[in-house]
Formats: C-alpha cells, sequence, structure tokens
C-alpha cells in the first residue's frame, strides 16, 4: 500500500462573526438642544443615584437590626449563665444566620458581627465558614483553634484549680492532642 493511494479530506464549517456592534449614546439619547430632554436626562440620573443610595441604607438599617437582634440573643444567654455556674451546661449557644446569594459582601458582614459579639458578649467566638465544614475533624479543629487563641481575662474567683484557655501549650497548634482543654473535654 503506497501513500499515493490514500487521501485525507478535511473540511469544516467555521462561523465569523462579525464586528460586535455597541450601541453609541447617541442612538438612545437624542443630543438634542432641547432643554426638556436635557431635564429629564438629568433627573432620571438623580433618581438612580438616590434609589441607589436609599437601598444601600435600607440594607444597612436590615444589617443593623439582625446583628442587635443577634447579639441581644447572645447576652440575654450569656446574662443567665452565672446561674449555672459550677455545673455543666449541656446547651451550646448557636446562632445561625442565612444569607442570600446575591449578597454582595459575605465576608465583610459576618467580620462585622463576629467583632460584635467578641465586643459586646464574649471573646469566645469562633467563625467557620463551608470550607472549613469538609469534615468533622477539620472542623472541630478550627473551633478549636480560634476560641485556643482568646486571651480571657483572669477573675480571681474563677481560679478554681481547673484547667482553662490560658493554659494551652503556646507551641504547635497542629498538636490538639497535648492541649489540656482537649484532655478535659475527652474526660
Amino acid at each position: 500500500m503506497s501513500s499515493d493511494t490514500i487521501s485525507s479530506v478535511s473540511k469544516g464549517c467555521f462561523a465569523y462573526k462579525g464586528k460586535v456592534a455597541r450601541a453609541n449614546r447617541e442612538d438612545y439619547i437624542n443630543v438634542s438642544n432641547d432643554k426638556f430632554i436635557k431635564s429629564r436626562f438629568k433627573l432620571c440620573n438623580q433618581l438612580q443615584e438616590d434609589l441607589h443610595i436609599r437601598i444601600g441604607i435600607l440594607r444597612s438599617d436590615l444589617n443593623s437590626k439582625i446583628f442587635d437582634d443577634l447579639v441581644a440573643f447572645a447576652a440575654s444567654y450569656n446574662a443567665t449563665e452565672d446561674k449555672y455556674k459550677g455545673r455543666s451546661i449541656e446547651e451550646i449557644l448557636t446562632a445561625v444566620l442565612i444569607t442570600g446569594v446575591n449578597t454582595p459582601d459575605h465576608d465583610i458582614m459576618f467580620s462585622n458581627l463576629d467583632s460584635m459579639l467578641k465586643v459586646k458578649v464574649t471573646p469566645l467566638v469562633a467563625r467557620i465558614k463551608s470550607t472549613d465544614c469538609s469534615r468533622v475533624a477539620t472542623l472541630i479543629k478550627n473551633i478549636f483553634q480560634q476560641l485556643a487563641n482568646v486571651s480571657m481575662p483572669m477573675d480571681d474567683e474563677d481560679d478554681n484549680g481547673e484547667n482553662s484557655i490560658e493554659d494551652c501549650p503556646d507551641g504547635d497548634k497542629n498538636d490538639l492532642e497535648s492541649s489540656p482543654v482537649k484532655l478535659k473535654w475527652t474526660d
């Protein structure tokens, strides 16, 4: 079999897309010297900017109302904690804030809530993301590391010889097995 007998025919269909037509401002807005057209255009731009500002104000008011309610919930729980002092509490305060996918500033919103809770209620706040929830071990490790890095004010009446968060070793953060807090949890 020689190479002269073999032939190949390649065919193809190629679509040629022409230049993307972009609309000019002049096509939509009649740039004439008519004072009514100019005033309508100016009024439309002002209304659009005003609407954008009002939506931003409403969004911040809504976020502040939600944040205030969450902080009040956490503070009320923290206030009732004093009557359970010395006993094991079987409840962990948990709040879930569900936001929509169209919220552009999730990270900013949750960092603001995190700092509000740390300042107004307790410094023992752990902030987890969906990437931290791939495995239970990773989730617990991240929560533990966030809580172990918190410096708590020392009260003389709280010092009853038990291990606290300050007793955590300053060594390797991945070495969670040697931590007194974890040992206390497993007892």
